[in-house]
């Protein structure tokens, strides 16, 4: 049975992190992300009879046997950041009753440090120690309406900038306090039981970010010396690099896909085709998948284009690492300048599993996979194939004012654990709402726009009971009333 870690996986929050260098609009350099799926990556596993932590399943786990009990563990950072950082985690309870505890927390070293600490029933708490006492709780138990319940996906953030410290939880502010403690730090993350143990606490993903080196920001698309914007699907078969006559396409800075686009040398293949991001943002940010991929079905996407133009665009639906004439799912689709809602067939052979496809759009309107093109830019984007897993999301519509209702339609053909999860355009990431759904239901999901001017992508993430799992995504513009 897959688990939550996956279902991020599927989703945009490795794809992100794992790539971004910079936070666009905030200048933070991202220092560290993990989504707990290699066991190498540095945490320590410990275990005693009280409790311990150790990965599981894909995600990193903190359990307690006994009550009254805590337990923290410090993040493998190569390099501390230096006084200014923010830090993001995404969290749970996996099991257990009663008030169960987590958080994060920073400071110098054992004895001097923070603890910013939630718990399962809605109540949040900062607890200070300094010189191996604790002290006054700068931020004392407090309830909170924007703390999910029980085992509820929480995502929490600590933002610490010039002395001052905010603490937020799903995208809410919900306290700032004076920092006690200088100089570098060290972050982690811990968890704790007050009554009914055993509890575990599942994470599933920890970044942190570090403002204090904004100024080592990649080149924005204006300094860099490339002018051509290639793609970056791994494999010969999908003509990524120039020696196998990669497709590529000059930047004019009139038509592009989405909002960004940046240069580079050659081809940027990897796994995730994700390596398209040299300027620190996410530029391929033109393509949204709104219902699931199943083999000789429908499926729906929205394209953003900058002008008008053609679209064209392959699946590489037996994944075997190359497209051919069959896998062709757009050939010369006019597109207009802004937001294009569109419908291709799947290839009838597309298996199960994570896939590649490639779009590319030009003025020119007959392109191939590979090779060049006057203007435009080529996107990949990694997918996935569910033969009979249908999940789709819609809003009411796309242009919302500041602080306007959001009506987020979701529908699942199987009863599934799922949840909408907005990603802002400067890379912040905060749940809107979890829950689960039965067979056949659509749900209508009502929420503010995000109190942000610019666009942005809502995604919902879902899980089958029988283990299948899969996301789709929208975007949205939010403007000034």
């Amino acid at each position: 049975m897959r688990t939550r870690r996956e279902r991020f996986l599927c989703g945009f929050v490795v794809l992100m992190a794992a790539t971004c260098l910079t936070r666009a609009g905030e200048g933070e350099l991202l220092l560290f992300f993990d989504a707990f799926d290699d066991v190498a990556s540095g945490w320590e596993s410990r275990s005693w009879d009280e409790g311990g932590y150790d990965y599981r399943d894909g995600e990193f786990a903190i359990w307690i046997n006994e009550p009254n009990w805590s337990l923290k563990t410090w993040a493998p950072l190569a390099r501390m950041p230096d006084g200014d950082f923010t830090i993001d985690v995404v969290v749970y309870r996996h099991s257990g009753e009663g008030e169960t505890r987590y958080g994060l927390f920073w400071g110098t070293d054992n004895d001097n440090h923070y603890q910013f600490l939630c718990t399962t029933g809605g109540s949040y708490a900062v607890n200070l120690r300094r010189g191996g006492a604790w002290e006054e709780s700068p931020v004392s138990w407090t309830p909170s309406d924007h703390l999910r319940q029980g085992g509820e996906i929480n995502e929490l953030r600590v933002v610490a900038t010039g002395g001052q410290v905010r603490l937020e939880a799903n995208g809410v502010l919900l306290a700032t306090f004076e920092s006690r403690i200088d100089g570098p730090q060290r972050v982690g993350i811990t968890t704790g039981a007050r009554q009914s143990p055993p509890n575990e606490v599942r994470f599933v993903s920890f970044s942190v970010f570090d403002p204090s080196v904004s100024g080592q920001e990649a080149p924005s698309q204006a300094e860099s010396e490339y002018t051509k914007d290639f793609g970056d699907a791994a494999g010969a078969g999908h003509a990524t690099l120039l020696v196998d006559d990669g497709a590529w396409h000059e930047i004019d800075g009139i038509h592009h896909l989405g909002v960004l686009v940046d240069g580079e040398a050659d081809g940027q293949p990897n796994d995730n085709a994700t390596g398209d991001d040299l300027t620190g943002e996410r530029d391929d940010d033109g393509v949204w998948f709104t219902s699931s991929l199943q083999p000789g079905m429908s499926c729906f996407v929205v394209v953003e284009a900058s002008a008008a133009g053609y679209l064209n665009a392959w699946l590489d639906g037996d994944a075997d690492g190359a497209w051919d004439s069959t896998e062709q799912v757009f050939f010369m689709q006019p597109l207009n300048a802004g937001f294009n809602a569109l419908t291709f067939t799947v290839p009838g052979t597309a298996i199960e599993g994570t896939t590649v496809s490639r779009f590319r759009f030009s003025r020119e309107a007959m392109l191939s996979f590979d090779g060049g093109a006057p203007d435009g830019e080529v996107e990949d984007h990694w997918v996935r194939v569910c033969p009979t897993y249908v999940v789709a999301i819609a809003t009411d519509k796309r242009t919302y004012v500041l602080g306007e209702e959001m009506t987020v339609k979701i529908y699942v053909n199987r009863t599934s654990r799922v949840e909408l999860i907005e990603e802002r355009r400067d890379g912040s990431l905060r749940v809107l709402w979890s829950g689960d759904l039965e067979a056949g239901t659509q749900r209508l999901v009502k929420v503010p726009a995000t109190d942000r001017i610019g666009a942005g992508r809502l995604a919902v993430i879902a899980r089958a009971d029988s283990g299948d799992s899969t996301m789709v995504s929208t975007p949205y513009i939010v403007e000034q009333p």
